[in-house]
């Protein structure tokens, strides 16, 4: 008897996580990290990395050429990063400790939404370049970068993940974003 309550509970705690608020659950999980040194050492096991064990790939400086000392300096600092960030070029999350060269396939410039869209389509949304007009007629958003649409699923570049820096990306990538693209 007491298995099959440990099963319902056990079944009902997974419901509530699964459709419990994101910002409840945080302040949930922050809770029992600061009660529970062992659920707090576990946390950090997972959602943390040390800087030697992640693969940032090539640092970029202003003027877009390589930056080894910066790479350099942030090899020789020994200290926790976290192991999950979002990427500023395909806004998906990735784990930073197995980042590699061809993890990444994105699109360098923005896509922009066809004449034929305000054509076609009278029931448009009223804001033609919104993520929900994009979902909804992406045969009609061309990347300036390699003339593909929405609807074809080849991005035109491979490369590092590049973690997301709100400060220095394009205002459209920071929009998309924003829209929950990066948190597919």
């Amino acid at each position: 008897m007491a298995a099959v309550q440990t099963e319902k509970v056990d079944d009902l705690l997974g419901h509530t996580i699964d459709t419990i608020s994101v910002v409840k659950l945080r302040q949930i999980f922050k809770t029992i990290c600061k009660v529970c040194p062992e659920a707090k050492k576990h946390a950090e096991e997972l959602l943390l990395a040390d800087t030697k064990d992640a693969k940032p790939g090539p640092r970029v400086n202003e003027d877009g050429q390589e930056d080894k000392d910066a790479l350099a300096k942030e090899e020789s600092t020994k200290r926790p990063v976290p192991r999950y960030a979002f990427c500023g070029n395909c806004e998906k999350e990735f784990d930073v400790t197995t980042n590699t060269s061809t993890s990444c396939l994105y699109h360098t410039m923005a896509d922009e939404p066809d004449e034929c869209l305000y054509e076609d389509n009278p029931t448009c949304p009223s804001d033609p370049d919104s993520m929900e007009a994009r979902e909804q007629y992406p045969e009609f958003f061309t990347f300036k970068c390699c003339g593909r649409n929405r609807e074809e699923d080849e991005p035109c570049t491979v490369g590092w993940h590049q973690e997301l820096n709100e400060e220095k990306q394009p205002y459209w990538k920071r929009a998309r974003v924003g829209y929950g693209a990066a948190y597919v």
